[in-house]
Formats: structure tokens, sequence, C-alpha cells
């Protein structure tokens, strides 16, 4: 069963149950009240009676012959007097003999026998669909007992109970239909985000992550804190795909682009290779033959070896050492300035004295890597410059240059592995689009980051920001 049906069910079964009982309450507590104020005025009325039965005794005349015809003359003078039709009674001696009585037909039900000296006996009879409480009481006349027995119909207060029910039956059908009716469109009202959120829910099942629920300006009750939350967990679940589907395309890059690195060198070797079997060519063509598959099978070395410090990097336990940073980097320039006066490359250097964690090695490799592909990327203007300085608890690495630039579109690949700006020239340099790749594996294995920023023409900078504490490397880590 659905939820709405399940509301409105249940509000109208909680409803009805709650109006019926407390109309019944109502009815009952006003009928309770009406029968008692009725019983209370007939037991006055009774009591009455009997006073007025006795004064008139005791002021008939003494010359009647008998205390039977002196109380008959007394209750016809007492039946004179009274004034509602509803009131009947009969005066009774001790053998249940009728002396007098206002009505001609009275049930002999034998009731007087229940009365009590000085006490007032009741019950409620019904007959002939008529209410009726029949009363009596002893009283003693000359010290012989003698009994008043009232009948007093009490049928309209329980028509009025009755005519009450039918008005609380007649309201409670209104009230049930008019709650009906609000209950039903109440429940549609609740109801509705919740099918708007299973249809968007199908659509996700179904394969569209984009869609997403309708949200409000503010958060007004549970739907849209739910809509919220489960938005945010669609955008969650959109993302993670969208990083996995990148993942899973890098991967399949990487596989190409190493069957490529490994299949276009290859080639050559085998070309060169026949073209030695044969035997029909000159001394210096068996030498250039000899040479290319010698540097074609380097690279193939340097490459596997690339892959392999990878492989490591991710696996090994890293040993770090609090080094001096000015020394560190003076001796990368010394092993770097050969390269750059060969190449006529003006290098510039400011670091700010400072010591650091690092493992010295691996670091080198990260910075003589950024050197490296900035001299690769020079061309007419032909200056590199390094900075370090503190930045508060880290310490910042800035590597620039005035070469060609990269595309604002492949920053964001540039560290991934086998990939190159300008294929083309990086093989003829030598390069295999793994160093970048290592660099950013050692810099996050020190607890730092690695940003490029580059402009097309005018040139690239690298920036790395290292931890200057052993603890907040390992928290990073």
């Amino acid at each position: 069963m659905k939820i709405k049906w399940k509301f409105f069910l249940s509000t109208v079964s909680i409803f009805a149950a709650l109006f019926t009982l407390g109309s019944y309450l109502v009815v009952n507590a006003s009928f309770q009240n009406s029968y008692q104020q009725f019983l209370d005025k007939v037991m006055q009325q009774n009591y009455m009676n009997r006073v007025v039965l006795s004064t008139y005794y005791n002021n008939s005349q003494d010359n009647l012959k008998t205390i039977e015809d002196r109380l008959q003359l007394s209750a016809k003078e007492l039946s004179n007097q009274q004034t509602e039709e509803t009131c009947k009674f009969r005066i009774l001696d001790v053998g249940g003999q009728t002396i007098y009585s206002n009505v001609s037909s009275w049930d002999n039900n034998g009731f007087y026998k229940n009365a009590k000296s000085g006490k007032v006996v009741w019950q409620l009879c019904k007959s002939d669909g008529r209410y009726f409480i029949q009363m009596v009481n002893e009283f003693n006349i000359e010290n012989k007992k003698y009994y008043i027995e009232s009948n007093y119909e009490c049928t309209s207060v329980f028509e009025q109970r009755d005519e009450q029910i039918k008005i609380y039956q007649k309201i409670s059908l209104i009230l049930l239909l008019i709650n009906m009716f609000v209950s039903m469109v109440v429940a549609g009202a609740i109801t509705r985000p919740l099918n708007t959120i299973v249809k968007i829910v199908d659509k996700i099942a179904e394969g569209d992550i984009t869609v997403r629920l309708p949200m409000k300006k503010n958060e007004r009750d549970e739907i849209d804190i739910l809509s919220k939350r489960f938005n945010q967990m669609a955008d969650s679940i959109q993302s993670n795909m969208e990083e996995l589907e990148d993942a899973v395309k890098r991967e399949e890059e990487f596989v190409g682009n190493f069957a490529h690195e490994i299949k276009t060198p290859m080639t050559s070797i085998i070309g060169y290779a026949d073209l030695l079997r044969s035997g029909s060519i000159t001394p210096e063509m068996t030498f250039q033959c000899a040479n290319y598959i010698y540097q074609e099978g380097k690279r193939l070395e340097k490459l596997s070896l690339r892959m392999l410090d990878i492989i490591v990097l991710k696996k090994q336990e890293i040993q770090y050492e609090n080094i001096n940073i000015n020394q560190f980097f003076e001796d990368i320039r010394k092993s770097m300035e050969p390269v750059f006066a060969r190449e006529n490359i003006r290098f510039h250097m400011s670091i700010q004295e400072s010591r650091l964690w690092v493992e010295p090695v691996l670091m080198k490799t990260v910075i003589v890597n950024i050197l490296d592909n900035a001299r690769k990327a020079l061309e007419e203007k032909r200056e590199i410059s390094i900075t370090g300085v503190r930045k508060g608890d880290r310490y910042c690495i800035e590597v620039e240059d005035t070469g060609k630039g990269i595309p604002e579109s492949q920053i964001k690949n540039i560290a991934d592995a086998f990939y190159m700006v300008d294929k083309s020239r990086s093989r003829e340099r030598g390069g295999a689009g793994l160093g970048l790749t290592i660099s950013s594996t050692i810099v996050k294995l020190h607890g730092g980051t690695m940003k490029f920023e580059s402009v097309q023409g005018t040139g690239t900078k690298v920036t790395i920001l290292l931890s200057m504490e052993k603890e907040d490397i390992a928290d990073e880590e």
C-alpha cells in the first residue's frame, strides 16, 4: 500500500475513532446530567408527597371509621394538587393491598417489598418503549406500616439523548467527509515530493546521473532537507563516476602510450637489424645501423628504468633527512651549470636560508627534472630562474622559464604518465613523458603540492610547496 493511502486511511480512522469517542462522552455526560437532575427532582417530589400526605392525614376528620379511609381521603386531596400528568402514585398497606391509586391500572410487580424504613428505593423501568422511575418508601401511621409508591415517566430524558445521538451522527458524517477530503489533499501534498524523488531515483538507476531534485530557497521541512542531501549524494556519485571514468581513460591512454613508446623503437630496431642481417651494406652504413640500434636500446632501457622508479616510489618507505636547503641547491647548480653553459642558458638562483626534511636524492630528481623540462622548452630567449622562500610553516620553490609555454587546456594533464606537450620534440631530446609523473609522485610522498602556471609564448612557472616539519609530512601522507 502506498504511503498516500496509508496516511489517508490512518488519518480518517483516527479522526473517526476520536470523534466517535468524543461524541459518546459528550452525549453520555449530557444524558447523565439530565438523568441525575430528573432523579433529584422526582426524589424531592416523592419526599414532598410523603410530607403533604402526612399533613393532610393529620388534618383529616377524625369521625372517619378507619385509618385507610382517612389515608384514601388525604391521597385524593394530594392527587388533586398534582399538576404533572407524569406523576402517578398509590398507597399500599403492609399486605400489598392498594388503598388509593391515581391511575386505573398499575403493574403489580411487588417492588414495594424492597422498601426500607427512612430510605427511598427506586428503579428504572421500561414499558412499551417508554421509561419510568419507580420509587417507593415506607412510612408509619399510628404504628402501622404503609407504602407510597410513585411512578415518574422520564421518556423525555432518553428521547433527548437519542436526539443528540442522531445529531452527532449527522455531524460526524459531515465532518468525516470533510476530513476525508482534507486528508486526501494533505496526503497528496506530502507524498508529491516523494513521487518526484522516486522518479529521479528511477532515472539515476537507468544511468542518467545528471538529473537532480528541484530545490527550494529555504529548507522548510524534512522533505526539503532530504532533497538537498539527495542532490549532494548525486553530485558526489557523479563526481566519483567522472573521476573513475577519467581514471579509466588515463589507464587506457597509459597502456596505449606505453605500447606506442615500446613499438616505435622496436620497429626501428627490427628494421635496422634486418638490414644488418642482409650483409649487403657498406661499413659506414653498418655503423649507422648499429648506432641507431644502440640509441633506441638505451631509450628503451631509460623508459623501463623510469617505469620501475614510479612503481618503487609508490611502495617504498622514505627515509627523510634534515638538510641545509642552500647547500642542496648549490649542488644542483653545479651539476646543471655545464649543460646550461653549453646551450647558452642564463641561470638565476635565489634561495632563502632554511632547513627541510626531505629525501635528498629523490628531491634532487624532482628539481633536475623540472629544470631539464624548462631547458627543453626554451627557444630564443633562454633564461631559467629558481627561487626558494619560506611561507609560514612551508617552503616554496619556484622554477620559471622563458620558453614556449603550455596550452591552458593541457596543463591539467602535464603530470600524467607519457604525456608530452610536443611529442616529436620530446622524443628528439630523449624524453619519454615520465619525468613529471615521477616528480609529482615524489612531491606527494613529501606531503607537498606541485602547481603549474603557463602562458604560451611567455613561459612556464612550476611552484612546489613543502612542509618544513617532519611531523607535518607524516600527517599529510
